[in-house]
């Protein structure tokens, strides 16, 4: 796991086997490849100045070696104490191989702008457990006593990383050994951050309904001064004590750790929501302690039972909050198709794409999509492009996209399937255009999700067989009229057994006497309000599917766009959901 600080301490190598040895712990060394200490482009033996955070990087490293004895340490130093060269270094020890990286700095939000550029450059690394400290003075407080803000802290605001709040612990004759309360000390004004974002969407694992937007924390670990960790710094004299959420931002860091790696393409954060009885709940305590500050939402500033500001959903209990539990892949659940996205009429998003702008839309909490989905399937559509080009969909905002979902000329609405990951609950689409400026509409309707558990449905692959052609009578026969529902047996076809829950295939539509679409679902209906398969006049014309059975069967609608018009339609099932 990899530690983030500011500029070097000279002896932070020397400083950790002083620690290890006084606690009985295994020497932790760069000779046996346990500790390493590079800067923030990756080399070692050029290291900053000392910019006076030696204290913080001897109780990082050292705490980590508390919490998770046989981790290997990894101790990147930024050039300054900027977000820019912090962020730069988060990036490198992620590009090293980190799967968890503490970060026991923060600042005053600033701007939503500045903010987003911040999460979409340097803190969004799904797979990867980044935790940051929400800061030790208090409810919507940064900085200290003596300089205050009010503001949540950054990058602890940040949805994409694992906010860690602070606790206190108390000695006592329970089998644990100790109590806990959430930190706050109204005499020094010093206690675990908490409170509102100002400009961060609201993760969609997190449901609490005192804040608009991003709440802090998460989870959180000891952090009261009064009850300090022990910490050795030669610069400083050698032994000290040491507190403040900086402490428990490496300990969650080093419990993600023990937990082993974060499945690929998740948020981590996202774990602790999903499984939050392996944690301890921490009541009592109330972290309302900078002067002028005023809470009147109770569980924002008070350790409660439950979900709270300053604790989170609680401390470790183990590890078993801190993994996704999943051992072989996702599950799939299938759904009715339901739009989500379209920017013609405001769904999701509004108005028109840029060309290589990039927009996110919520996807968790959606069409039945649930908080703990992993990826979702769907229709991409494009519509009223005014040049050809192509979109991209994908977990991650990119306006310059490396790869394509959906390409397509000018003039023609085209749809294409997709089996597609989620980024902290949303999916972001880029419109690539052949010309400048040019613009475009985009749709996507929902048709299934994946989830970190065994509630949903297994696939089975087929070798792709044809279980409706109207044109030679297989399923049904003859041609499809606009606005006309009908419906296909698929349990029991082609290899489909009966208790398949969803489909995947191939739609086709040929013959068609003018353009429009197909809608095809578990349920019968002669104005669906979500499309498949768009086409113009005179074009044979195919999309990929994964479509819910409704009773073992399948309902294809087609819509002209002239009146009379008719549709001859085929479909190739290729494999099958089974619960």
């Amino acid at each position: 796991m990899a530690i983030v600080d500011a500029g070097d301490l000279a002896s932070a190598e020397s400083d950790l086997a002083v620690y290890r040895s006084q606690y009985g712990l295994p020497p932790c060394t760069s000779a046996n490849g346990c500790f390493r200490k590079v800067n923030q482009n990756g080399d070692a033996g050029s290291y900053p100045g000392d910019f006076g955070w030696g204290d913080e990087i001897a109780l990082d490293i050292e705490i980590v070696s508390a919490a998770c004895p046989n981790c290997n340490i990894l101790l990147v130093e930024a050039n300054t104490n900027s977000m820019a060269n912090l962020g730069a270094a988060v990036n490198r020890a992620v590009s090293m191989g980190a799967i968890a990286v503490s970060n026991s700095y923060g600042t005053d939000e600033g701007s939503a702008s500045g903010e987003a550029y911040l999460d979409a450059n340097f803190y969004n690394h799904p797979g990867v457990a980044i935790t940051a400290a929400t800061g030790d003075c208090g409810y919507d407080c940064t900085g200290n006593p003596s300089s205050p803000v009010s503001s949540v802290e950054y990058p602890a605001a940040s949805p994409y990383v694992v906010a860690v709040g602070g606790t206190r612990l108390t000695h006592d004759g329970s089998a644990r050994g100790w109590t806990e309360s959430a930190w706050g000390n109204a005499a020094n004004h010093g206690g675990a951050g908490s409170g509102c974002s100002l400009y961060e969407p609201k993760p969609s694992w997190q449901q609490d309904a005192g804040c608009a937007k991003r709440t802090q924390a998460d989870v959180s670990a000891v952090a009261d001064p009064a009850t300090y960790v022990a910490i050795y710094n030669s610069g400083t004299g050698g032994w000290s004590g040491a507190g403040g959420t900086s402490v428990a931002s490496p300990i969650i860091a080093a419990t993600y750790a023990l937990a082993g790696n974060p499945a690929a393409g998740t948020y981590p954060a996202s774990y602790l929501y999903a499984h939050p009885a392996n944690l301890n709940d921490v009541t009592g305590g109330n972290n309302n302690v900078m002067i002028g500050q005023s809470c009147t939402v109770t569980y924002l500033c008070n350790g409660v039972v439950g979900y709270d500001g300053p604790t989170g959903l609680g401390t470790p209990n183990g590890v078993g909050a801190f993994t996704s539990q999943v051992t072989s892949g996702s599950t799939y659940v299938p759904l009715t198709p339901t739009r989500i996205l379209d920017t013609r009429y405001g769904t999701g998003l509004s108005g028109v794409f840029s060309s290589h702008s990039a927009r996110t839309f919520g996807v968790a909490g959606v069409g039945g999509v649930p908080a703990n989905a992993t990826a979702v399937t769907g229709n991409l559509t494009v519509t009223s492009q005014t040049s050809g080009g192509y979109l991209y969909i994908g977990p991650n905002a990119t306006n310059n996209p490396t790869s394509s979902t959906l390409n397509f000329p000018l003039g023609d609405d085209r749809a294409n399937g997709v089996t597609v990951a989620l980024g902290a609950g949303t999916l972001s689409v880029t419109y690539v255009g052949s010309a400048s400026p040019s613009t475009a509409h985009v749709i996507f309707d929902v048709t299934g999700y994946f989830t970190p558990d065994t509630s949903g449905s297994t696939y089975v692959p087929l070798t792709p067989t044809r279980i409706l052609d109207t044109r030679y009578g297989t399923g049904l026969s003859g041609v499809f009229s606009s606005h006309s529902a009908r419906t296909f047996g698929v349990a029991g076809v082609g290899g489909v057994p009966a208790n398949a829950t969803a489909v995947t295939g191939n739609l086709t539509v040929t013959s068609q006497t003018s353009g429009g679409y197909l809608y095809i679902g578990p349920n019968a209906t002669n104005n669906p309000t979500s499309s498949t398969l768009n086409f113009p006049l005179g074009d044979d014309r195919a999309n990929g599917v994964t479509v819910a059975l409704g009773a073992g069967t399948l309902s294809v609608t087609y819509v002209g766009s002239a009146s009379p018009s008719t549709a001859h339609v085929i479909f190739d099932v290729t494999g099958y959901f089974t619960p």
